[in-house]
């Protein structure tokens, strides 16, 4: 059996340290480091995104993991690795944008979270969201990310915020402008669970709502 090796320094100057969970653990003398041999299985990509469409899907992360019979650290692990970046690109052009936020929170009932939405009315698709409060610097930020879009025309509801950032001659608001913007927001609360019920699913951090939310654009 070869010796171990420090991860950290990769020094070899190792002695054992105990057990944790049955498993030999051992401290490096050199930097103080303690750890266990890798034991980690290697999945096959296919069953990471197998697992990402499921959890796409509606389907809560423990209920994933028990589904793949795998930790829910490593499916959370997947959603990091696979949910960093948005890999569909922008538009150039589309006549109609509408934008509406959404209500979830972090931890605590008193933590609220805003998703800010902006959906193209023609295909229905989300173009690009901004997770935090529901002021005006959120909704610049949101702004920011579609500005390179040309269009005609901003819906939105009567949310007063609206008229702080958009522009006042491409801004409306009528009675039914935001309807496909609110379908998209059914659709979120249907396809990511920790959107489903605020009292049972809910978000533990910001990070990982945007990369669910990530992760859900690169699917639909």
């Amino acid at each position: 059996m070869e010796k171990p090796v420090c991860r950290k320094c990769t020094s070899t100057a190792i002695v054992k340290a105990g057990f944790i969970r049955s498993k030999q653990r051992y401290k490096c003398q050199r930097c103080k480091c303690r750890f266990l041999l890798s034991s980690r299985i290697m999945y096959d990509e296919s069953i990471k995104l197998s697992a990402m469409a499921l959890y796409t899907d509606g389907t809560c992360i423990r209920a994933v993991a028990r589904f793949f019979k795998v930790s829910h650290v490593t499916i959370q692990r997947w959603i990091r690795k696979l949910g960093k970046n948005n890999t569909k690109p922008l538009p150039l052009y589309t006549p109609w944008i509408e934008i509406d936020e959404l209500c979830s929170y972090v931890k605590s009932k008193k933590k609220r979270r805003w998703l800010w939405v902006a959906v193209c009315r023609l295909s229905k698709k989300i173009l690009a969201f901004q997770v935090g409060s529901r002021g005006k610097k959120t909704l610049q930020k949101l702004y920011y990310k579609i500005l390179p879009i040309k269009t005609d025309m901003y819906y939105t509801d009567k949310y007063f915020v609206y008229k702080n950032v958009l522009p006042k001659e491409k801004h409306l608001t009528t009675l039914g402008g935001t309807n496909t913007v609110e379908g998209v927001n059914t659709s979120i609360r249907r396809y990511l669970s920790r959107f489903h019920r605020r009292s049972v699913c809910y978000n533990k951090s910001d990070y990982m709502l945007y990369l669910s939310m990530n992760l859900l654009i690169n699917k639909v």
